[in-house]
Parts: structure tokens; sequence; C-alpha cells
């Protein structure tokens, strides 16, 4: 017998449902994507671990600094939308 197939979750991701809620009351969306120049050199030069602190450093700056209702996506790409 074969492996049991897990139904498809659909996710709606947050900046289609903020674009829809923005549509819908006729009002702005601004999205901030945030690009780390010079990442890579960091990287190569003193460590991935190095880093990875330096991100997760800029995502607190980021994080602390916008309001609770703005939306914030972590990781590796760092996404908020007003």
């Amino acid at each position: 017998m074969g492996k049991k197939k897990k139904p498809e979750r659909v996710k709606r991701p947050s900046l289609v449902i903020e674009q829809e809620r923005a549509r819908r009351f006729d009002a702005y969306l601004a999205v901030v994507l945030v690009n780390i120049d010079g990442l890579s050199i960091v990287n190569e030069m003193i460590g991935k671990e190095a880093g990875d602190f330096l991100v997760s450093e800029i995502g607190s700056v980021i994080r602390n600094n916008i309001r609770k209702i703005d939306i914030w996506e972590g990781g590796r790409q760092m996404i908020s939308s007003f």
C-alpha cells in the first residue's frame, strides 16, 4: 500500500490579504523590501554566523519600530506593509 497523500493546504500570503484590504477600502498600501548590500561579503570574510546575526539585528530594529498591526515576515526576507 502506498503512503496516504496529505491534503494540500491553501496558504494566502499576508501581503495578498493586505492588498485586498487596501483595494476594498480604497486605501494606499506601502510595501517595504529590505535588501542588505554587502551581506555576502560579511558572510565570506567573517562567516555565515556573523551574517545571520547581522540580519537578525536589522530585523529586530525594523520589528521594534513598526506598529503591531503592520506585517512582518521574518527570515532571510523581511517585508512590512503599511
